[in-house]
């Protein structure tokens, strides 16, 4: 059986997500626009259609990892903050892990993007670096001595 995560990232105009795998390789791509009204309700369908997938084509999900554009307390799995969706100290690991039953990851959008870049980017071997994001807003995400700088 193949081992594979479940990668959303929870955009402003796109929720894009995909089954990762380790190499990394990506299937069954998910862009769907966000419609900040209805967000939960889509983020729960995207989950539902990646565990209905990966139960047809005998991949064995290990976790599930998810990207928000605001403030996250990654720790306890809490969007601490949202400009876009209003989803202002939510509980989204609480909420997401009845539907999956798996390990479950949050963090900032920029962080993982910086981290993407770290580990499969253009950025592997620099153990110090910036990554500034654009989009729907401006972010930056350190890292240093190949650590995700969190603050004091």
């Amino acid at each position: 059986m193949k081992k594979a995560i479940i990668g959303i990232d929870l955009g402003a105009t796109l929720i894009k997500s995909s089954i990762v795998f380790p190499e990394p390789r990506l299937v069954n791509e998910l862009y769907i626009p966000t419609d900040r009204e209805r967000v939960l309700v889509q983020l729960r369908e995207v989950i539902k259609e990646h565990l209905s997938f990966a139960r047809k084509n005998g991949i064995d999900l290990r976790g599930l990892g998810l990207g928000i554009p605001g403030v996250v307390d990654r720790i306890n799995g809490i969007i601490k903050f949202t400009l876009n969706f209003g989803l202002n100290d939510m509980e989204i690991k609480k909420i997401i892990y009845p539907l999956v039953k798996l390990p479950i990851l949050i963090d900032s959008d920029r962080n993982l993007g910086l981290l993407g870049e770290f580990y499969y980017g253009k950025a592997r071997g620099c153990h110090n670096m910036a990554a500034i994001s654009w989009g729907t807003g401006v972010a930056c995400s350190l890292l240093i001595n190949s650590k995700v700088y969190r603050g004091s």
